[in-house]
């Protein structure tokens, strides 16, 4: 450092990963699905809006495998197009599908 001249700063936090940014979305549901995830909230130590994020990428995850394995079954991709759309590995994709030939 010359004189003069002043000390950098020094780094700031480090940015969150990405995950952690969210949306708030507002949603109807039937009172069953709310007494349903508040009884999985319980028994996992979770929160409600925890329950339901967890709910919805499993379910996202399994219609996007769905229409994957059923391109790939009609030959319209292949494996390895198949898993990448549904963010899997081509071995996680061809065990997956194996159980559904």
């Amino acid at each position: 450092m010359t004189e003069g001249s002043e000390p950098p700063e020094p780094p700031g936090p480090p940015e969150p990963p990405a995950e952690r940014y969210s949306t708030v979305v507002q949603l109807e549901l039937p009172a069953e699905l709310v007494t349903d995830m508040d009884d999985i909230a319980q028994r996992e130590g979770l929160t409600r809006s925890e329950v339901a994020t967890r709910l919805l990428a499993m379910s996202i995850q399994e219609l996007a495998f769905e229409a994957a394995f059923d391109l790939f079954r009609t030959g319209s991709v292949t494996a390895v197009a198949a898993a990448e759309m549904c963010h899997m590995t081509t071995w996680e994709f061809m065990d997956r599908a194996s159980r559904r030939m």
